[in-house]
């Protein structure tokens, strides 16, 4: 009987020890997913307002994407490292 109360208990405990995040870290997760999400959506309305095929707004667009994705790898890869921590 000992030693199924210690199987569940250490079944129930070890998902708690790893791969939990603090409330900051997930408040701070949501904040960085707004910002992305509002920073993409100006890029989206800056490139309807660009005309269309013009070279510099399409340059403009493919550094736009750029940023994005970046920013998007750096922020996932902050909460992976939150996640481990």
């Amino acid at each position: 009987m000992n030693k199924l109360i210690l199987i569940c208990t250490l079944a129930f405990a070890a998902p708690l020890a790893f791969g939990m995040e603090s409330a900051g870290e997930r408040a701070e997760a949501k904040a960085h997913n707004a910002h992305r999400s509002m920073k993409k959506s100006g890029h989206r309305i800056s490139e309807a307002l660009c005309a269309k095929g013009d070279a510099k707004c399409l340059g403009e667009k493919a550094k736009h994407r750029g940023q994005e994705g970046s920013d998007f790898v750096k922020d996932k890869a902050e909460q992976g490292k939150n996640k481990v921590d």
